[in-house]
């Protein structure tokens, strides 16, 4: 099999190994800098300079954007029968196991898995640390505790494997999620339920529509994934076995306006308390004041906006403060990613700490005054809670969906998405200091309110009750 490989980052990258056996004749990328270069000793080519190589397939290494690629390939003039995406790749290979199935087991095996309620299968895209996969690991924490046998599922490893694996729940790794692999539609028909999460399987549920046991499927996605994924992410046909669920108000109207109607109930998550001083309260750990953003670097999280932020700020008022940004670089916005390094360049206040896994951060919330969230484009981001259950004071943008639960200057702080505003809000703390164990209670309230575990328990054991 001759392959044209489109997309060289970090979607690739994490999936290289199942292209052993298959000849990598090109690569094809948009991003001119690495055009004319090479990866693994193969070729990268812009997409036009690639139509007439002799192949047999296109094959889109991208779930965000793969409507788009798959557009730029049939408007230059390649044949559209052979363009495929990695699931139907990774189902024509068949090339691990003989059942045709690559599967890497961590702890015990799926099927030796010990039966109490029954076993539960989790799947999520990835086993990174941002927020669509640790919601869930929590709900299987959650499961674990009221006697299921929980299992997660995903296409590909993470930093997120290692906390699973404390916990006891197996980890299976899968790229070939999709209701064509016949040996995984059998395999997950052992389970009395499959918990399904994010937009991007939207095609996966399609596929289930006549699958023999009752599915949830958990949404999380913000306007900005839906108009990239639309309308590859509708399913062909939704069954009578899925019960679709919304993590939060934005997440909620967002299915409504793309979907078109009002089959999707709230099940907004919660994150455990980890806060072992938690009667403490906020204490000031040190001189000064320090801003973080913790989240994957990426435009719709707002860096560039907190950038700009802290730049119109006054150089009094940023004299004994410290801008953190705290997050892995995902490969997939190289240009964004560079803009913000050269722009980090020239403002000394401001420092890129990479990313921190989940335990590093917890630790170092001492040392963090105020977490900042300046995203554009955000349904409910996890740091969030997390950070009010360590009393943090929190500015949130509009863009935020957890901005709807912030009063402002009472348990945390509101701003528009844009520099001038959040340069406002900045400022305003760091001329008040004096305010933020006020705030810092209060936000931690309403993490105990709206965000806890057990707000969370509640409602998820209802939800899995009521369907098994």
């Amino acid at each position: 099999m001759r392959v044209i490989v489109f997309g060289t980052g970090a979607y690739y990258r994490n999936r290289k190994e199942y292209f052993g056996g298959v000849e990598i004749i090109a690569f094809i990328d948009n991003n001119s800098n690495i055009q004319n270069t090479s990866l693994d000793g193969v070729p990268i080519y812009a997409p036009q300079d690639a139509i007439n190589l002799d192949y047999d397939y296109v094959c889109i290494m991208s779930n965000q954007y793969a409507v788009e690629m798959m557009k730029q390939l049939v408007q230059l003039g390649y044949d559209i029968d052979k363009i495929i995406g990695f699931g139907t790749f990774a189902n024509l290979v068949k090339r691990v196991v003989s059942q045709g199935c690559m599967q890497i087991h961590y702890r015990n095996l799926p099927g030796t898995v010990r039966e109490n309620k029954g076993k539960i299968l989790l799947v999520t895209h990835e086993l990174s640390l941002s927020g669509a996969p640790v919601v869930l690991f929590y709900a299987a924490e959650i499961l674990k505790k009221n006697g299921y046998d929980a299992v997660i599922l995903s296409p590909k490893d993470g930093g997120l494997r290692e906390a699973i694996m404390k916990r006891g729940i197996p980890v299976v790794i899968d790229p070939a999620i999709t209701g064509q692999n016949t040996y995984l539609y059998e395999w997950m028909s052992e389970f009395r339920l499959v918990i399904i999460c994010t937009l991007t399987y939207g095609e996966f549920v399609g596929e289930l529509a006549d699958f023999p046991k009752p599915i949830i499927w958990w949404l999380h996605e913000s306007e900005e994934v839906y108009s990239g994924w639309w309308p590859r992410a509708k399913p062909e046909r939704i069954g009578e076995n899925v019960s679709i669920y919304a993590g939060g108000h934005y997440a909620l109207s967002t299915y409504k306006k793309y979907f078109g109607n009002d089959n999707c109930k709230m099940l907004l998550y919660g994150i455990p308390d980890e806060n072992s001083n938690f009667e403490q309260g906020y204490e000031k750990k040190h001189e000064g004041i320090v801003f973080a953003v913790v989240a994957v670097l990426q435009p719709r999280k707002g860096q560039d906006i907190f950038i700009e932020a802290v730049k119109k700020m006054k150089d009094s008022d940023k004299e004994n403060a410290e801008f953190w940004l705290i997050g892995p670089d995902p490969g997939n916005y190289p240009e964004f990613t560079a803009s913000l390094s050269e722009a980090v360049g020239t403002e000394p206040k401001i420092k890129m700490m990479g990313e921190w896994p989940m335990e590093k951060l917890k630790e170092e919330y001492p040392n963090i005054d105020v977490i900042v969230c300046p995203s554009r484009d955000d349904p409910m981001p996890v740091v969030l809670p997390e950070a009010m259950m360590f009393y943090k004071t929190c500015i949130v943008s509009k863009g935020a969906g957890t901005a709807v639960y912030i009063e402002d200057k009472k348990n945390g702080l509101v701003c528009e998405c844009n520099a001038d505003s959040l340069a406002e809000q900045m400022t305003w703390v760091v001329n008040h200091q004096e305010s933020l164990a006020a705030i810092g209670t209060e936000g931690r309230k309403l993490y105990e309110r709206v965000f806890s575990t057990e707000a969370f328990e509640n409602n998820l054991l209802e939800i899995i009750q009521e369907k098994i």
